[in-house]
This record gives structure tokens, sequence and C-alpha cells, in this order.
């Protein structure tokens, strides 16, 4: 199977329901949609009538040398450019503002999803590509908004040529009105091509992403073994195949746009001879020559628009289909906690017990942790291993929220208990302020460990769950550290509750029970 068609299916085979994302932002967006619509048609009825009045002003005023004629037909082709511009302006204010707010829209809820609702380690999307479909494909799907009400607009400017034409001659006007949707159908025959190509770029500018995130942030590591040539090799050969595939979407795109705009300039042209032929041989009058080849200009406008929606909406359609992937990750707590007896070694923790899971091997501990990280509850916080720090300060990356924040003095004792003050540099509550680089690597990966542990028990959960907390830190600090963290969440009629999963002595020490996972097993102890 072909990387075309491997992106339009998810990882269980089914094809995402990026219509549905479509369906759901047009609903949403319904009433500017109309607005703007209707706004964007009284622009081309003016755009139309533009060329008529000009023919007319030439049979009427012109051909009979009235002045006074002249002028009046004169300013109401002003009074009509006023309305057509004035119509335009808000119309297309109106489509973009729609435009942008459903782009982001769809950006938070994106973010929403992978704050939230991804697991602890995720398998089938990696953070450059969430960050991709949360950027890129959310301005994608939104500037559909954008294009159906031009779209809308431009059939309302068809039907208004084609009735006048058929005012002028019924030869003219029924040409326009076979030619058009003839065309408009043979077009969107090419669009299901065009969503498998754009989504093909998509998937590959998501994988580029996704490795320049992982490399810049392996970068120290990778210098360390040596390993940033074979880094690199990587990298081009991931953007060369994401090159081939936008390559083969411009191509796509260019045959896609290139053939809607010339079949359309063919039939502004044949109008326009035939229109000739019908004045040369007086069956119409200079007047309406002036309005028809007036009209056959025009025409190209609306047609091209009209033809170029399905591209335009495939292009929508393959990245909805990607924000669909992303957003059907989420997973209710009903659907992922496998019910146990409360009296066997796997039970869930009773209220204030403090249990320490330990896995056979890595994988399992990774698979748990993430059945675990896929429950979205208010009450319970999962602090995964590998630890996420913002640039900003130590007292920033501490503190989620600073109207419910403790008082500087207190995050110092906290610190101070677990046996981290190094990370303050020695200083008091003004190091709090201390600078932190981007991701944190100003700090060892002890310090991020023990910031990360500091943040969740600052947060303070009915349940918190940790998975190998300190693994960076030496023997004598972890045992500080797991002792520290007991005493302050299970102390004397404790009601948190708290798991870890860690075959770390230090924390199985202190552990109230310890449970022992099965090869691969996955269900959640709390």
């Amino acid at each position: 199977m072909s990387d075309v068609e491997l992106v339009s299916m998810d990882r269980r085979g089914r094809i995402p329901d990026g219509a549905r994302v479509l369906r759901g932002s047009m609903r949403d967006n319904r009433r500017s949609l109309i607005a703007s619509t209707a706004l964007l048609s009284l622009h081309q009825l003016c755009e139309v009538s533009v060329p008529v009045l000009i023919g007319v002003a030439v049979d009427r005023a012109l051909g009979h040398a009235d002045a006074a004629s002249l002028v009046r037909w004169l300013a109401v082709l002003a009074l009509v450019f006023l309305v057509l511009t004035v119509a335009y302006r808000y119309g297309a204010r109106i489509a973009m503002t729609a435009a942008q707010g459903e782009a982001h829209r769809l950006r938070m809820r994106c973010a929403a999803t992978i704050i939230e609702d991804t697991p602890v380690t995720s398998p089938d999307l990696r953070d450059g590509e969430m960050l991709s479909i949360s950027n890129s494909d959310a301005d994608e799907t939104g500037n559909l908004l954008r294009y159906v009400p031009q779209a809308g607009s431009a059939v309302v400017a068809l039907i208004a040529c084609a009735a006048v034409l058929i005012g002028i001659d019924s030869t003219l006007g029924i040409t326009v009105l076979i030619a058009v949707p003839l065309i408009l159908s043979l077009v969107q025959l090419l669009s299901p091509f065009t969503t498998r190509l754009i989504g093909a770029q998509q998937h590959h500018i998501g994988r580029s992403t996704a490795l320049a995130a992982d490399l810049v942030t392996g970068m120290r590591t990778l210098r360390g073994i040596g390993a940033l040539d074979i880094a690199s090799d990587r990298y081009r050969e991931a953007d060369g195949r994401t090159r081939f595939a936008m390559r083969r979407a411009a191509i796509g795109h260019g045959a896609f746009f290139g053939a809607a705009t010339g079949v359309t300039g063919l039939i502004a042209v044949g109008v326009a001879a035939l229109a000739g032929w019908f004045a040369l041989t007086d069956q119409i009058t200079v007047g309406a020559l002036i309005t028809v080849l007036g009209l056959a200009q025009f025409l190209t406008e609306p047609l091209a628009i009209a033809a170029m929606l399905p591209g335009r909406v495939a292009t929508a359609r393959a990245s909805a289909e990607r924000i669909s992937t992303l957003t059907a990750r989420h997973r209710s707590a009903d659907d992922t906690i496998v019910r146990t007896d409360r009296d066997s070694t796997t039970a869930p923790p009773h209220q204030g017990e403090f249990v320490a899971v330990r896995a056979p091997d890595s994988a399992t501990a990774r698979a748990y942790a993430s059945q675990i990280g896929s429950v979205a509850r208010p009450d319970l916080l999962v602090e995964p291993h590998s630890v996420d720090l913002f640039t900003g300060t130590i007292w920033s990356n501490l503190v989620v929220d600073r109207r419910s924040a403790p008082p500087r003095a207190a995050v110092v004792e906290l610190l101070e208990a677990l046996g981290s003050l190094d990370i303050l540099g020695g200083g008091g509550v003004e190091a709090l302020d201390t600078p932190v680089s981007d991701r944190g690597l100003s700090l060892s990966g002890g310090q991020r460990q023990r910031l990360a542990l500091v943040r969740a028990l600052i947060r303070d959960p009915r349940t918190l769950v940790l998975h190998d907390p300190t693994t960076a830190v030496d023997a004598m600090t972890e045992r500080v550290i797991a002792e520290a963290v007991y005493r302050r969440r299970h102390g004397r009629g404790a009601t948190r509750t708290t798991t870890v999963i860690t075959n770390s002595p230090a924390w199985l020490r202190v552990a109230d029970r310890v449970v022992t996972l099965p090869s691969g097993a996955t269900e959640p102890a709390s």
C-alpha cells in the first residue's frame, strides 16, 4: 500500500471522519456563512450589472447623443461601484473572521486533546506531528469557510450572467447554462485524487516536523554518542520524502487549477466570439455586444472560483481527517479502566494508600502508564517519566495557576524537604526567578525530574500517578525524596492516593503495598 493510501486510514484501518469535522465547522459558523455569502453575492450581482449598464448607456445615451442621459447612467454606475465595494469589503471580512476563528477553535481543540487526553506514551502520533496538525491542518480546515461564500456568490453570478445573456440572445444563455455544470462535473472527478495527494503531503510534513523535534531534544545525547551524522542522514531522508510528496501535491494542484482556469477561459472566448458573429450579422446591437464582451471577460472569475472549489474542499478534507485522527484519540474512563476485585493484588489503591507498581520491563511500564494517562479525570494527575519544562523561570515552571499559588517560602521549604535546594543554586526565595531555557536544558536531568515532582506536589491532586520519577538522581537523594513525598501526601488522616510505577528500592520501601505486574499487563491501579 502506498503512502497516499496509508494516510487516509487510521491505525484500525478505518477512514477518519474528516467530513464530520467539516460539517461541524459549517454548522457552527452558519450565520457568518449566510451573511458573507449574501454580501458577496450582492457584490457579484453589481459586477454583472456593470457591463449591462455600460451597454444600455451606449445604446440610449451615445446612440442618441443625449448628454443628460449619459450623466444619469454614469451616476448609476458610480452608485453600483460604491455598493459592490462596500459589499465585498464586509463580506470578505466576515468570511475571513469566521475562517480565522474556526482555525483557532480547532487549534484549541487539538491542544486540549494533546494536554488532557493523550496517553503518556503515544505510539501513533509524535509531538512534531501533533504540532503540525494543530497548526497547518487547523488553518487549512478553517480556510474552507473563506471559500464557501466565494463559491456561493460565484454560482449566483453565473446564474445572473446566464439570465442576462438569455435576455440578449437565448443561444448565448443556453451555452453558458450547459457548459458550466458540465465543466464543474468533470473537475469534481479529480477531487478524490487531490485529497489523497494533499493528505500524503501533510502526513510527511508532520513526520519531518516530529523527527526534527526529536533531534533537537536529543541533540546533547546524540553528540555524546557520536550519532549526529546518522541522525542527520535520517532527517535528510525524511525531508526528501516530504519534498517528493509536496512536489506531487503541487503538480496535482497545478494541473487541477490550470485545467479549470483554461477551460473557463475557453468558455469566455467562445461566448465572446459567438456574440461578435451576432453583432456582425445585426442580430444584436452594439450596446448588447459591449455587454456580452464585458460579461465574457467577467465570467472567467466566477467560473474559476466555482471550478476550484472541489480542490479547496479536497485540501480541507485531507486536513480535517488528520485533525479527526488526533482528536478521536480521546477515550473515556469507562472505556479504559478494567475493574478488578479489591482484594486481588492488582486492586486499585484504597483512599489514602501509597502503592508502588513493579513492571517486569520498560515496555510494560510504559503501556501501563499510557493506560492510566488516557483516562480523563479532573482529580487525576499523571506525571510522565519524560519531563516537560518550558522557557521561563523556575517559578513559572512550578506554578500552573498563579491565583492558587502557594507562598514562595513554602515552595522553598518543599524543595529543601526533597533535598533539592541545589536547583536554586544556593539562593533563597529570590532564586525562584532563575531563568530556565527551552525544555529545561539549562538544568541537569535530575533537576528537571525533581522540578516536575515539585510541580505535581504543589498541585496536590486527589490521585497522583508517578512514572519512574527519580531515575536521574543518586540513591541517597532518591531515598530522601521518596520519604518526603510519603510524609507530605500520606500523613495521619491522609485522603490522597499515590501510585508510583517503578522498580526503585527507595520507593518500594516506603509504599503501603507493592503490586507486581505480569509481562504486558495494562490494568491501571488507580
